[in-house]
């Protein structure tokens, strides 16, 4: 990896830490879906996941998000040789198979958990629930 490939990975751990920082400091969700929208997305409890990774906490992570261990290794796809996008086939296709595997995972825990289980519920105070409840009064 390249001068340039090693910036962009420090700024991704960067830009993750922070998140996780945030999301510690102050108890809200970081995902944009979930706040706004009001329903989980199919990385939902990814940061916390690894807060109790790092926490030694490998249970609590696995169910905050089963996949969470793959995040570094789709980082690591995504910037590849000097920082530049992929473009082998393998390489589109392993990151392909990752976000399938994302969403499949994301279907399974909608079917078994949602909406009573974290990080599977709902967010009732989200703008766009709030306006749909609204319309409907």
């Amino acid at each position: 990896m390249g001068k340039k490939g090693v910036g962009l990975y420090a700024v991704l751990v960067a830009t993750v830490a922070a998140i996780m920082i945030f999301t510690v400091a102050t108890g809200n969700s970081v995902c944009p879906l979930y706040s706004i929208i009001g329903l989980p997305c199919p990385g939902c409890g990814l940061t916390r996941a690894w807060v109790n990774a790092l926490s030694l906490r490998f249970t609590r992570a696995f169910e905050f998000h089963p996949l969470f261990s793959l995040v570094p290794a789709l980082m690591v796809l995504l910037i590849g040789k000097n920082g530049e996008l992929p473009t082998g086939k393998w390489r589109v296709g392993l990151i392909c198979s990752i976000v399938a595997l994302f969403v499949a995972v994301w279907v399974a825990r909608m079917a078994l958990f949602f909406p009573d289980r974290p990080p599977m519920n709902v967010n009732f105070d989200a703008p766009f629930l709030r306006l749909i409840r609204a319309s409907f009064k």
